[in-house]
């Protein structure tokens, strides 16, 4: 028996149908997704690129403290001590037209290696992601988590990480 030719019509014409609506289907699909990845690199680049201008910075700044009898720069004037270029200093995350956007461990200004009460290099936050507007780090609230929760923290024995704010513990920030 076969089918009439009416019938094959319409059973040819329910299959394009179907196949328009999966491809539509699909469109929306791949859109959203690529929507998506494409905001998850962004984010991973930009929080990449953080590290890499907190790793600098700290390189700078352990290399002011070597040029310095292993002195540490002074909060007032860690900044310009470095003179360091703005680019650096901008961490993508942070708004551009907000400059600086990294804080000083204040604890640690003008103290040596060896200075009585100083944590251990590998514990104690030298710089982190802050919005606070004189750059300097007094607690851990002082430290921004802009990278989806978490900050990017700098150390004093030059290794950067990304971690929950908390992570940095108060001792390790101080009071001047």
């Amino acid at each position: 028996m076969h089918p009439s030719p009416r019938h094959r019509g319409s059973v040819i014409l329910e299959v394009l149908v179907v196949l328009g609506v999966l491809a539509v289907l699909a469109a929306v699909v791949f859109t959203t997704l690529k929507r998506h990845t494409t905001a998850l690199w962004d984010s991973s680049a930009r929080r990449s690129r953080c590290m890499s201008n907190e790793r600098q910075i700290s390189v700078a700044i352990l290399t002011y403290q070597q040029d310095h009898n292993d002195k540490l720069p002074n909060k007032a004037t860690v900044w310009s001590d470095l003179a360091l270029t703005p680019m650096i200093l901008t961490c993508p995350t942070y708004a551009k037209s907000k400059g600086n956007g990294y804080g000083y461990n204040q604890w640690v200004s003008g103290k040596t290696s060896s200075s009585s009460g100083m944590p251990s290099p590998q514990n104690l936050v030298l710089l982190a992601d802050s919005a606070k507007p004189d750059h300097l780090l007094t607690a851990n609230v002082d430290i921004d988590p802009r990278h989806t929760g978490n900050a990017v923290l700098g150390y004093v024995d030059g290794h950067v990480q990304l971690a929950p704010s908390s992570a940095a513990g108060i001792g390790r920030i101080g009071n001047p």
